[in-house]
């Protein structure tokens, strides 16, 4: 996560792509050791991409978020989720 930071303090202002790519990566690293963290990250991933019209990096975020509910949080809203990001 510190390497992550440290990368979007170098880049400046990247394209919301570039930052969401970033974020999920930040998720990715964090799933097991901090989940709410993690679901942070993949929250802001998928705003990035959403913002950029990203559907792929959107499609990924997601399905990295529902999964991440899933063996975190609450299955119900897990399975909820699912069925929402299946298309992806």
């Amino acid at each position: 996560l510190a390497a992550t930071t440290a990368v979007l303090g170098r880049l400046g202002t990247p394209s919301p792509s570039a930052r969401g790519w970033l974020e999920y990566a930040a998720g990715e690293v964090e799933a097991e050791v901090d989940p709410s963290a993690a679901a942070e990250h993949l929250r802001r991933a998928i705003a990035q991409a959403d913002l950029a019209g990203n559907r792929y990096l959107g499609g990924v975020a997601r399905v990295a978020e529902t999964s991440l509910r899933a063996r975190h949080g609450d299955p119900t809203e897990a399975a909820r989720s699912f069925t929402a990001v299946v298309r992806w």
